[in-house]
Formats: structure tokens, C-alpha cells, sequence
């Protein structure tokens, strides 16, 4: 009857864990006998590891004592006052100056000048008196290279010796010669090898025996060497009881750490298997078999496989109820459509009345709509005849326009960028031969597009005409501009009446003299930049500014004012409009500015124009991006 029960409650799942967890248990038994059947072979690898172990140890203890002694060399090796104390050493009492030798836990301190006399002995514990004597060789060997380590053997003892060079504390990496020698050193006696033996856990003797012993020379960390390397002594060493308990304790501790492990392991599994598993799949069970919902209340909450388990039962519950549910909903809907078929079939009767009079409608949209195509139709043939007379009157703008004399004879190079900003442009460049001199402008006209370009046109007329029917062979470009305003006023008869309009142009005129090598300017809001050099021949920019008001009605006409420029070879004129300076772009969508367009004339005076007008066009394309060009752009430049 046990046994039956016990394969009853061991079967399905709960076979499956058990057999893992044996499985497990194996494993872990089996490396528990390796472990103890290589117990025995641990004593034997005591003996090796312990090398390994001492070595490790001696060599820490040993990077330790170096650091040790090289704080004291640097601390008493780069002091101004013990080079002062080398040189004049009566003047200078150690007492109250070098800290004793015990303090510092040294069995040699000594201080040498150049000459390698010694100037300062503080010795504690020597066999052979105060002071140990070294040689030449030794000197020299320390003076080139500043820093010594090695051992001196005083009859059964040894020396530990670390020597230093002493220069100035502004020489800390002892680049220049020194001023004298320092040397400490440590003494092996019985104390201080008890305590290094202690340190270690290994208990060392000096062997002055085993010199001639092959493997021991090997054994470079267990070998001392005086300063010219030759070999005075080894160390022997034993590990004690301690030592060799401590290992063995270690191993023991990992043995019993794994079984522990092992068992902690069993028993969280058996437990995690029956409270996570098998409780989980018995409520499910009873839930399924009670048609009882509630059982699975519990499980909701938790976050696993089998909560998701519980809310598809619960979800297989919500079903039944929903199905049933549907069924009444069904019943009942089909009545209720049975009366809305009903109603339906008496709203088709009135929609199809309705349907009649959309046609009627439909039919008087219809003749509307071809009404609206006709006068588009109408619209369109307009715009289309607006357009051609505009191109056309840009192409007699474009005419007009045409330089008066022949640019490429006078001036060899030059450029005009003109870029509108509709078919017709409110700007104008003017040029003329008057006299053996030579007359150019660049205007701005008030308004863009067909205002623009009438007003324009009357600028081009009017400065042809003043030049034409003039007699006076010297007329200066501000006389130009005085009598262009009186022609503009008189014939938009402007008064200056609020309401009437004030339509002007703002203008640069220039007249170049080639025989007396002057340019006379005259300019309304414009200005005039020179680009020349100066008399360290470095290239500069002047700026010729004209007068601040139109030509056209102002408040308060003055005559304009006439710069008389010397030139010379090689001097180049820029004139512009504002359209350039002004327009909108670049990553910040901001203005382009003077300054700007200054630093940009600059920056390309290494090109001919031709390239430096290139460039300004692709420079303006390339800032202007995908934004509107605001204002109609000219700029005219000449090369002398």
C-alpha cells in the first residue's frame, strides 16, 4: 500500500524533478570523492605551491621596502640646505637638521661631498665600527647612474644599501651634475630577519654556503648581489606549521563550502518544485473539474505561466456566460429589426421623392458649371496677353538698358549681375560716353515689377537727355543728380502733399576722367566701394558714401555732393542696389547685411570679375534657398 502510493504521488512532472535532482545529486557526489581521493596529493603540492606562495610574498615584501627607501632618497636627496651643507658643512649642525637613523628605522646614513669624503656618519648596530668604506669604482658607478640597490657582506651579516646622488630641488629628475652622494642602508641582523620571517609566514636564513649551487644562481629573486652584480649570498627558507595548517584548512573549507552548497541547492528546488508547480496545476485542476472560478481568485495576481493559465480558464467561464448572453441579445434584436425593416421600407418611398427633385437640382448645377469654365476660359486668355505685353515690355527694358558705349574697349573687365525680381525690374545700370569721359550708373527705382519699370525707364530718358542737350564738357555727377530730381518732381508733379505720391530711385553716378585719373562720384542713399592698396601695398576697401535722400520729393532738399577719387591702376568700383544686402536666406533666415557683402568682396579678389560675378550668383542663389527674392538685385563692378 506505501509503495503504491508513492508511485502514485511520484508520477508526471513530479517524476521528471525527481529524476533531474538525482541526477544533480550525482554530480555533485561524485566530485565530493574526487575531491577527498586527492587529498593525500594535496600534502605533496604543499611543497611545491609553497614556492610559488613565498615567492609572491618576498617579492611584495621587497617592492615595499624599495618604496620605503626611495621616499627617503627623494625626501633627502633634491633639500637645498644638504648641498649647502656639502659645500660649507661647518655652518650646518645635522643634529637639528637630519632626522636620526632610527627614527627611520636604518642601520647606515651617511652624506659624502664630490670629492667622496665622507661629511656625515649616523651608523647603529655595524660590526666594523661607525662607518663603512667604499671604493672608487663604487662612485663612479653611482655618479652616472644616480640611483643604487645592492648588498654588502660584513662578515656572517648582510647590508641592505640603497645609494642616491643630491642635487637642488629645481633638478628633481637629477638632469645636471650632482653636488654630493647619500646612502642608507638597512642591516639583516637576527631581529630584522625574525620579522621579515614573521611578515611572510616563511622562516629565511642568509646561506653563504650554496653560492656555487647552480640552482640557486638561477633563482634571481632569492640572490644577493653587491654593486657591480657579483653574487654574496643567498636566502634559504622554510614554510612554517602555521603556513602549511593554513593551506590545508583552505582546502578542507572548499570541500565542505561545495557539499553545502550542493545540499541548500536540493532542498530550494524540492521546495520551488511543489509550491511553484504541482500546487499551482492542483488548483487548476479543481477549478476546471468544480466549474468553480473563484478557485483561480488567488493566482490573478502573480505573474507566471500559470496565471496565464488562470486567465484563460477565466476567460473560457466569461465565454459560456457571453454566448448565452448573445443568444437572448440575438432573439431580441431580430424583433426590433423586423420593426425597423418596417419603417425603412416607408423612408425608401420618401427618398425616392427626394431623389427626383436632387436631379433637378443637379441639371441647374450642371449649366452653372459650364458658365464658370466659359469665363475661366475668358480669365485665362487675359492673363495670357497681360503676360505677353509684359514680356515684351521687358524686352524693350532689357534694350534700353544696353550700354551706350562699347564697356569691353574702356573697360576690360568688368561685370554686371542684374537678377529681377519679376519679368520687369525696378532697377537700372546706365552708361554713357560724354566728352572723352565716361559716365555710369546704378539705380534703385521706387516699387518692383510694372511700377518699377516705368519709373525706370523715365531715370534711363531723363539722364540721356540731360547728357545729350548738355554743353558744359565738365558737368559733374552731382549736378547730374540735382537736375534729375527737378525732372522727376516737375514731371510726377510732386509737391509734397500727404497723399501724393513720392516715387523717386535712389542712384550711384560716376563719372571717370582717363586723363586726369580721377572718378568723380555723386550718389542718393548709394554707396561707392573702392577696392586698392595702400602704401604698404595691402589691399583695402573704401566706402564712398553718397547723400541720405532720394532723387524725388523730400522735405528738405540740399544739393548733392560731388567726391572727386584719385585712382590708379588696378583700383576696382563696386556699385549695388539694396536687393543684394537685403535679401533673406542662409541657415538663420536672416539678412545678408553690408558687412557681409564687404567681407564676401574680399575674400574673392584673387578671381578676375568675370569669376568674382560667377560667384557672387551662386553665392546669392545658394542664400536665397527655397525663400523669396524680396527686391530686384543689381551689381555693376569696373576694373581700371
Amino acid at each position: 500500500m506505501i509503495l503504491k502510493t508513492f508511485f502514485y504521488y511520484f508520477r508526471g512532472i513530479r517524476l521528471v524533478v525527481l529524476k533531474m535532482i538525482a541526477i544533480i545529486f550525482l554530480i555533485f557526489l561524485a566530485g565530493y570523492f574526487l575531491l577527498k581521493d586527492n587529498s593525500k596529493k594535496d600534502s605533496n603540492t604543499i611543497n611545491t605551491n609553497k614556492d610559488s606562495v613565498f615567492v609572491s610574498s618576498y617579492n611584495a615584501l621587497n617592492n615595499l621596502k624599495k618604496d620605503y627607501f626611495h621616499v627617503i632618497l627623494i625626501n633627502y636627496s633634491c633639500f637645498d640646505w644638504m648641498t649647502n651643507y656639502i659645500k660649507q658643512p661647518q655652518k650646518f649642525n645635522p643634529k637639528y637638521t637630519i632626522t636620526a637613523t632610527k627614527e627611520l628605522h636604518l642601520s647606515v646614513f651617511q652624506i659624502f661631498d664630490l670629492q667622496k669624503n665622507n661629511i656625515y656618519c649616523s651608523n647603529t648596530g655595524l660590526l666594523d665600527g661607525d662607518t663603512l668604506v667604499f671604493n672608487d669604482s663604487f662612485f663612479n658607478k653611482l655618479y652616472q647612474k644616480r640611483e643604487l640597490i645592492f648588498y654588502l657582506k660584513l662578515d656572517s651579516q648582510i647590508v641592505e644599501i640603497h645609494a642616491s646622488t643630491i642635487h637642488h630641488s629645481n633638478d628633481t629628475k637629477k638632469i645636471n651634475a650632482p653636488k654630493g652622494y647619500l646612502i642608507i642602508g638597512k642591516l639583516w641582523d637576527s631581529s630584522y630577519i625574525k620579522e621579515v620571517s614573521t611578515i611572510i609566514h616563511t622562516k629565511i636564513s642568509i646561506d653563504f654556503a650554496k653560492l656555487k649551487n647552480p640552482l640557486i644562481e638561477d633563482k634571481n629573486l632569492f640572490i644577493l648581489k653587491d654593486y657591480n652584480g657579483k653574487v654574496i649570498a643567498s636566502i634559504t627558507y622554510k614554510p612554517t606549521k602555521e603556513f602549511i595548517n593554513t593551506f590545508v584548512f583552505q582546502k578542507v573549507f572548499f570541500k565542505m563550502y561545495y557539499f553545502f552548497l550542493f545540499l541548500i541547492t536540493v532542498i530550494i528546488s524540492i521546495f520551488c518544485y511543489e509550491y511553484y508547480i504541482i500546487k499551482p496545476l492542483n488548483i487548476l485542476q479543481k477549478s476546471l473539474k468544480r466549474e468553480n472560478v473563484l478557485l483561480i481568485g488567488p493566482m490573478l495576481t502573480k505573474e507566471n505561466e500559470f496565471s496565464t493559465i488562470a486567465e484563460l480558464v477565466l476567460e473560457y467561464y466569461n465565454q459560456i456566460e457571453w454566448a448565452r448572453d448573445e443568444i437572448e441579445n440575438t432573439n431580441r434584436t431580430k424583433n426590433e429589426l423586423n420593426i425597423t425593416n418596417t419603417i425603412l421600407m416607408d423612408q425608401k418611398e420618401k427618398m425616392t421623392l427626394q431623389n427626383f427633385e436632387l436631379e433637378a437640382q443637379s441639371e441647374k448645377l450642371a449649366s452653372a458649371h459650364y458658365e464658370i469654365l466659359y469665363k475661366n476660359n475668358q480669365l485665362e486668355y487675359q492673363n495670357l496677353q497681360i503676360t505677353d505685353g509684359i514680356k515684351y515690355a521687358s524686352m524693350i527694358q532689357k534694350a534700353v538698358l544696353t550700354a551706350q558705349f562699347n564697356l569691353d574697349k574702356t573697360f576690360k573687365d568688368h561685370f554686371i549681375f542684374y537678377k529681377p525680381k519679376e519679368i520687369l525690374s525696378g532697377d537700372f545700370y546706365w552708361f554713357k560716353e560724354f566728352y572723352d569721359k565716361y559716365y555710369f550708373a546704378c539705380a534703385d527705382c521706387t516699387g518692383h515689377g510694372f511700377s518699377g519699370a516705368m519709373m525706370s525707364m523715365l531715370g534711363i530718358s531723363f539722364l540721356n537727355e540731360l547728357t545729350h542737350h548738355q554743353n558744359d564738357r565738365n558737368i559733374s555727377p552731382s549736378i547730374i543728380l540735382d537736375k534729375l530730381r527737378l525732372k522727376v518732381v516737375e514731371t510726377l508733379h510732386q509737391t509734397g502733399e500727404i497723399g501724393q505720391i513720392r516715387d523717386g530711385m535712389d542712384i550711384g553716378l560716376c563719372m571717370y576722367n582717363p586723363t586726369k585719373k580721377i572718378l568723380e562720384y555723386s550718389g542718393a542713399y548709394n554707396i561707392l566701394y573702392q577696392m586698392t592698396t595702400d602704401e604698404e601695398n595691402k589691399t583695402v576697401l573704401i566706402e564712398h558714401k553718397g547723400d541720405r535722400m532720394p532723387v524725388g520729393i523730400y522735405d528738405k532738399p540740399e544739393a548733392f555732393n560731388n567726391i572727386i577719387i584719385a585712382t590708379k591702376k588696378g583700383d576696382t568700383f563696386y556699385m549695388l542696389t539694396d536687393g543684394y544686402i537685403d535679401q533673406f536666406g542662409g541657415p538663420n533666415k536672416k539678412k545678408l547685411n553690408k558687412q557681409n557683402f564687404k567681407n564676401m568682396l574680399f575674400s574673392i579678389q584673387h578671381l578676375n570679375l568675370s569669376e568674382q560675378r560667377l560667384y557672387l550668383k551662386e553665392f546669392f542663389v545658394n542664400w536665397l534657398g527655397n525663400l523669396e527674392q524680396v527686391d530686384d538685385v543689381t551689381v555693376i563692378a569696373i576694373k581700371l
